[in-house]
């Protein structure tokens, strides 16, 4: 992968982020794409890392770079994006984003690094 450093003219850069384990990576286009990197899309438009695919996949979805639903883990409810589930979860509790911070902010006063901690069972 190529590094630029400062402005670099005619030059198109693109990220990616896969939304079970947040891998991300950015390329421009003479580097790539997902393929090159592991990834895949889903019919719904989840990019996943290869290795999170639900089963085996058909030459067909690994060449259009395409999963069918029963493939993809967010699809088949087999795994799940985080922020599909902070949706649900706000929708499920019908709370919205600022109340769950405002509790989060009464919950940890206001320590990020507390809620950290708490996050990894610490």
């Amino acid at each position: 992968m190529k590094i630029r450093m400062g402005f670099v003219s005619n030059s198109s850069t693109s990220s990616f982020v896969c939304k079970i384990c947040d891998y991300h990576e950015g390329y421009t286009d003479n580097d790539g794409g997902y393929r090159d990197f592991g990834m895949i899309d889903c019919k719904n438009h989840h990019t996943i890392c290869k290795h999170h695919v639900v089963d085996e996949i058909t030459e067909d979805e690994e060449e259009d770079n395409e999963l069918t639903e029963a493939h993809c883990p967010i699809c088949s409810f087999k795994d799940f994006s985080n922020e599909e589930f902070i949706d649900y979860y706000l929708k499920k509790n019908n709370i919205s984003r600022a109340k769950l911070a405002a509790q989060l902010s009464d919950e940890f006063v206001g320590s990020y690094k507390q809620f950290r901690l708490y996050i990894r069972g610490k």
